[in-house]
């Protein structure tokens, strides 16, 4: 009986620990939960992930698909960082059409990828947290967008990405750790431009309209961020910064998926979360919601 009255003590103190930091207000460098304008989203695909496939990790909207990149399970150790999955899905019809193509049935090298663009002025995809010669995510993946066939790797010109997102007019943004970077069509310049780390899980980049989008997820391992944030095991928070380098924080609070990258295309904003526990044989694809915070999120 002791033991059972310990018990609901214990699980009654960390919830009064959770209420109590989701509505205490740190230091005035953190934007707190409280603070966030609430997304929400509509569900437009649910997938089941091929055989093979531990995680999806990333995608990336081209005028007539969303092109998913998954991961096996396991670490890179295990085989966890090869052979890769990529999955295609009519976006009309959200129909998986990946076996029209030869190339995407089968298997493609690309690291963890980690993040996922469309150049549409060389129709082709590009893949970071792909392992280079020096076994730190310096290189970037390419494949081309008409049959999905996988290129030559391109080398960075400096540091590694683990995220990337197409700006326009040839260049691109990358995310590397909690460093922001401008690079060049080619890769052969990258210039850091500010930097911000949020303390929860890093994952994808996107550009839209001269905003730059970090999509972050707050897992259980960043347990000290979340109770500063006033965050939720699995919420998930997307930091949108301008040219002047102003942030503002958008939360995901349903559903609590693994948020995994976000894109953008006809002035809409879609995400792709990976699911897992019970949802782990799905992925999903989202659409924020066009309602008045959706309408400030791409404006």
């Amino acid at each position: 009986m002791k033991k059972k009255w310990l018990t609901v003590l214990l699980i009654a103190g960390m919830i009064a620990v959770l209420v109590l930091a989701r509505t205490t207000t740190p230091d005035s460098s953190v934007i707190v939960a409280d603070e966030m304008t609430p997304l929400s989203l509509e569900l437009v695909y649910e997938g089941s992930k091929p055989d093979g496939v531990g995680s999806v990790q990333s995608f990336a909207i081209t005028p007539d698909y969303f092109v998913v990149a998954g991961r096996p399970p396991g670490t890179a150790e295990e085989g966890g960082e090869t052979n890769n999955r990529i999955m295609v899905i009519d976006r009309m019809k959200l129909d998986d059409v990946s076996e029209r193509f030869d190339a995407a049935m089968g298997l493609y090298e690309l690291g963890h990828a980690n993040g996922m663009t469309y150049d549409p002025v060389e129709n082709r995809l590009l893949v970071v947290s792909v392992d280079g010669e020096l076994d730190n995510h310096d290189a970037v993946a390419q494949i081309d967008a008409r049959n999905f066939e996988q290129g030559d790797n391109i080398e960075l010109a400096s540091g590694s990405a683990s995220g990337i997102a197409y700006m326009g007019g040839g260049n691109f943004v990358i995310r590397s750790g909690g460093w922001i970077r401008f690079a060049s069509g080619n890769f052969s310049r990258c210039d850091d431009a500010f930097y911000f780390s949020s303390g929860l899980a890093v994952q994808d980049i996107g550009y839209y309209n001269d905003y730059i989008y970090l999509a972050d997820w707050a897992r259980w391992k960043e347990f000290g961020a979340l109770l500063k944030i006033g965050l939720r095991e699995n919420e998930n928070v997307i930091y949108r910064f301008d040219e002047q380098g102003n942030v503002k924080a958008f939360l995901i609070s349903s559903p609590r998926h693994e948020l995994e990258s976000i894109d953008f295309i006809d002035g809409e904003a879609y995400v792709l979360m990976n699911g897992f526990g019970r949802n782990g044989d799905s992925f999903f694809i989202y659409k924020i919601v066009n309602n008045e915070a959706g309408t400030d999120f791409v404006s």
